[in-house]
């Protein structure tokens, strides 16, 4: 898995968690794609870009699949620092541009990803008692990723591929 692929996995990961977390501060959900969207502005430094340069880049950067009708009203919204010039540019305004819990929220989820990762890595180097190649890094973090998200198959393949190991 090379690590742009890694990097998305665990975007969209961490982009799940905050997903969640926002949703349950009881955000409607525009509000919560806006909070997305700011975090990538600041994420990627894109202060200046076009509408479906910001549709592309947040759909791959988070794993998402949004409409660009959304992400084209959720940038309205963001009026407060977010201009559309008569070219169709958007220009971010940085002085204006708010530093937000959301943006906290998603570096400790991918914080704590990376570090739930590391530590499954290590955990089955020492049960199999050899390090983890590549691929099998990749497995298991498909396998991980998977189960996390609901998603039929890679945990079933990846639990399959190590029997021996002690499941609790």
């Amino acid at each position: 898995m090379n690590i742009t692929e890694k990097s998305t996995e665990i975007n969209y990961l961490a982009a799940m968690a905050v997903f969640q977390q926002l949703f349950d501060e009881q955000k409607n959900v525009q509000d919560v794609i806006c909070s997305f969207i700011k975090h990538y502005i600041v994420s990627t430094r894109s202060y200046d870009f076009l509408l479906e340069e910001i549709y592309n880049g947040i759909n791959s950067f988070y794993n998402f699949k949004l409409p660009i009708a959304i992400v084209k009203s959720s940038l309205r919204k963001l009026k407060d620092f977010v201009s559309k010039n008569s070219e169709g540019h958007y220009l971010v305004d940085i002085a204006k541009l708010p530093t937000e819990m959301e943006n906290n929220k998603f570096a400790e989820n991918q914080s704590i990803n990376d570090k739930l990762i590391i530590e499954l890595e290590k955990y089955l180097s020492e049960k199999i008692k050899r390090e983890l190649n590549e691929i099998e890094k990749k497995e298991l973090f498909d396998g991980l990723c998977g189960f996390l998200i609901g998603v039929n198959g890679y945990y079933k393949s990846t639990v399959e591929k190590y029997p021996k190991i002690k499941r609790v």
